[in-house]
């Protein structure tokens, strides 16, 4: 059997053969690489996205926001997210024409300090959504116009975090704005 095996590698009129068969394993190696690449990017993202997972009204997720009380939102220093809080932000939402509530899910890191409340206003300061307190490790799942939207592009339209005390206080701590643009279609 070694014999037969040996003779083949070493047959002149197989050599198209064995070109062939280096090829294709050559390219599913390249196939099998780039597939456990893809997993692990796929696998970071989901470890990254504790507080962007499932908004799914929304254009694109913003980084993550390290907001310090005491000055506004940092660069995301490592010395900010301790006495801070992370906020996600978004950069659009899209609505669909003719409905009241939509499958959009904010959540509140369950390693942040502090409750928020979050709210949607237009670019002329008419309120669109408020939710509840969202504490830490809570989210929502989906908000409630105040108004119906025609279709169109709203642009300059604002996201704001309140940032509140957990304890029986629920004290506002601070705020942070953000500009975002709504699509109705």
């Amino acid at each position: 059997m070694k014999g037969n095996i040996s003779n083949w590698f070493k047959s002149e009129e197989k050599r198209p053969q064995r070109r062939v068969i280096s090829w294709v394993l050559v390219v599913v190696l390249i196939i099998v690489i780039l597939l456990l690449l893809l997993r692990q990017c796929s696998f970071a993202t989901q470890e990254t996205s504790e507080t962007s997972d499932e908004a799914s009204a929304h254009d694109s997720i913003l980084p993550t926001i390290y907001f310090n009380g005491n000055d506004g939102y940092s660069n995301g220093s490592k010395d900010s997210k301790s006495d801070g809080m992370k906020l996600q932000a978004v950069s659009g939402l899209v609505f669909e024409h003719g409905k009241e509530t939509h499958g959009v899910t904010f959540s509140n890191a369950k390693d942040n300090l502090f409750a928020f409340k979050l709210s949607l206003y237009l670019a002329d300061g008419t309120l669109l959504f408020e939710s509840g307190y969202i504490n830490p490790g809570c989210k929502i799942d989906h908000i409630e116009l105040t108004k119906s939207l025609k279709v169109g592009l709203y642009s300059k339209a604002l996201m704001v975090y309140r940032v509140y005390s957990t304890d029986d206080t629920r004290s506002e701590i601070s705020q942070c704005e953000f500009p975002i643009e709504i699509r109705v279609q």
